[in-house]
């Protein structure tokens, strides 16, 4: 996953640098990061339907899902973080002379609350569910593990004897 989000970000940087004819390392300077906020600020992000939805949430509907949010600072902060990474490397492997994001201020952006289901609720949902649906949601609510994950999760991963689940990458995922 992490790999997939670096060349998304990868891909946006190689689109700007095209549009201002951007062909060295040293030329992805704090005006470029600038830039690059500001593209990445006015696309929107792919929308993805949700798996579960809790309660106050929009019921799921046959219509395809809305056209995608504007960008959340947090992906916004790690876009640009990815970004300054790639300078570090270059810079480490003395692809550049000197580093041109310095002075780059990268502020973390406020956290927002994620969306749970108060204990006696999601009893009443537990009880109104049958097998295996019961068993899945029970493993995600007393885990937090996401969707994605409990999918791609094997008897391999799972240690009994201690009690842990193990979120591992597969091929594939």
């Amino acid at each position: 996953k992490t790999l997939s989000k670096y060349n998304a970000v990868f891909e946006h940087v190689l689109k700007l640098a095209e549009q201002r004819r951007v062909s060295l390392l040293s030329g992805i300077d704090l005006a470029f990061t600038d830039a690059y906020r500001r593209t990445r600020k006015n696309e929107k992000s792919r929308a993805k339907p949700k798996a579960l939805q809790p309660p106050g949430s929009q019921p799921s509907s046959s219509k395809p899902p809305p056209a995608g949010k504007p960008l959340a600072p947090k992906t916004l902060h790690v876009e640009i973080t990815v970004i300054r990474q790639l300078l570090n490397f270059a810079m480490r492997r003395d692809m550049v002379d000197r580093d041109p994001l310095k002075g780059l201020q990268l502020k973390r952006p406020k956290r927002t609350p994620q969306p749970c289901w108060p204990q006696p609720q999601a009893e009443r949902v537990l009880a109104a569910v049958r097998e295996p649906y019961r068993t899945m949601l029970l493993i995600l609510l007393e885990t937090g593990l996401r969707v994605a994950e409990l999918k791609w999760l094997t008897w391999a991963d799972v240690d009994l004897a201690v009690e842990l689940i193990y979120v591992r990458a597969k091929p594939g995922w």
